[in-house]
C-alpha cells in the first residue's frame, strides 16, 4: 500500500513522538505502524496542501527557524505531490457530488481527493474523514 501523510502525522513524525513511532531524529525518520514494526514496502507521500499547513504552523510557533528545518528535513525523505488542474477537475466533480451543506474545509476536502486522486492511503488522526468522504481510505497509526 501507498500513502499520503495528513498533517497530523507529520507533526508525529517531525516531533518524533512516540505516536505513532519511535523517538527519532527528524533528518533519521522512519515510518512505523501501529504495531511498531518499521514499514519499508510502502512508499509514503506529502502534499503541498499538509505542506502549506506545516509552514502555517512553523510560522506561528515560538520556534519558527527549528521548526522549518524539521519541515525541511521531513521533505527530503518523502515524494511531495503537488497539486495540479487535473486534480482540481476531480475535487470540482467530487465536491459537487457531495451532499448539500455538508461542511468540510476546503484544505481536508482537498488532501482527501489527492489522496482518492492518486489511489493512497490516508494516513490521518482527523476523524472527519471516517465519515464525512466514504470514497476515501483512511488509517489512524495513532491509536
Amino acid at each position: 500500500m501507498d500513502y499520503l501523510l495528513d498533517t497530523n502525522h507529520c507533526v508525529y513524525l517531525m516531533n518524533a513522538s512516540s505516536r505513532p513511532l519511535n523517538r527519532q531524529k527528524p533528518e533519521e525518520i522512519k515510518v512505523y505502524n501501529r504495531i511498531g514494526s518499521v514499514i519499508t514496502s510502502a512508499n509514503f507521500y506529502l502534499c503541498t496542501i499538509v505542506l502549506g499547513e506545516l509552514y502555517y504552523g512553523a510560522n506561528n510557533s515560538d520556534q519558527v527557524t527549528n521548526n522549518l528545518n524539521r519541515i525541511a528535513a521531513l521533505k527530503t525523505r518523502f515524494t511531495t505531490l503537488d497539486v495540479d488542474e487535473e486534480l482540481f477537475k476531480f475535487y470540482g466533480q467530487f465536491r459537487a457530488g457531495l451532499p448539500k451543506g455538508l461542511n468540510v474545509e476546503n484544505f481536508d476536502l482537498t488532501i482527501a481527493c489527492i489522496a482518492m486522486y492518486n489511489n493512497l492511503v490516508l494516513l490521518s488522526n482527523d476523524h472527519v474523514f471516517n465519515y464525512l468522504i466514504p470514497d476515501l481510505k483512511v488509517e489512524n497509526w495513532t491509536v
